[in-house]
């Protein structure tokens, strides 16, 4: 009997972790930084978590969870190696806080070392070096509403620079964990990234160009280049 149980609670993790997202976003999303996982446990599982998950670990595939552990404080921080040499560093930290829930806070920043600066002139490399910042602030809040339901909410600031050129917007998570009382089934559901465009500016849009058909001498137009907001991709 218990190994019948036992596969049930997997199945009702399994199913919580069905994503979505809009279609019109498919392929046009960006602020691909928030999809990165960060957590041994929850990566292997594939964030097949959501319905179980606790405590700081809960910060990032479910925030309802947050608030499913009997200790005052749990603080964290990893290092973990990304694709083509990425470094990705998150620290995480949450407090009880008794009758009024649990607060969390989390910072995910990534580091990809040097990279040589090219142009159209220069395409071997002009000498010059430069590194991308992205990072994500997140502020967590947590609370059993009753002896089988949690909810959380992420309010999170997200920034990416690359030189003299960013973006930067606000976005939200929200997550509920429920148990039912007659079965052991537990789900987990969460809809992440909600929020504002992002859209980069900055001086290195700022370009000079001659225009057409000038005769010789002709000063060089200055012209600003408008990127195209992104929105956030949906999990």
């Amino acid at each position: 009997m218990k190994t019948k149980y036992t596969s049930l609670i997997i199945a009702g993790a399994l199913l919580a972790t069905t994503f979505a997202g809009t279609i019109k976003s498919r392929g046009t999303a960006g602020a691909t930084q928030l999809s990165v996982p960060v957590g041994a446990h929850g990566i292997a599982l594939n964030g097949a978590n959501l319905a179980t998950v606790s405590g700081v670990d809960a910060l990032f595939f479910n925030p309802a969870g947050a608030s499913n552990f009997d200790k005052s404080f749990e603080a964290v921080f990893t290092n973990m190696s990304y694709i083509a040499d990425i470094e990705v560093n998150y620290v995480a930290l949450v407090a009880n806080a008794g009758k009024s829930g649990v607060f969390g806070f989390s910072v995910k920043s990534f580091d990809f070392g040097e990279i040589v600066r090219t142009s159209a002139e220069n395409t071997e490399g002009t000498g010059e070096t430069f590194s991308p910042d992205f990072m994500t602030v997140s502020a967590t809040w947590s609370k059993a509403l009753a002896d089988r339901m949690r909810v959380g909410v992420n309010l999170k600031y997200v920034q990416e620079r690359i030189m003299r050129t960013s973006a930067s917007g606000m976005g939200v998570d929200m997550g509920v964990q429920y148990s039912f009382a007659n079965l052991p089934v537990k789900i987990g559901v969460m809809l992440s990234n909600l929020g504002s465009k992002m859209q980069y500016a900055g001086s290195d849009l700022e370009q000079k160009l001659s225009p057409d058909e000038s005769e010789d001498g002709t000063k060089n137009e200055s012209f600003q280049i408008v990127s195209e907001g992104f929105e956030y991709l949906l999990n």
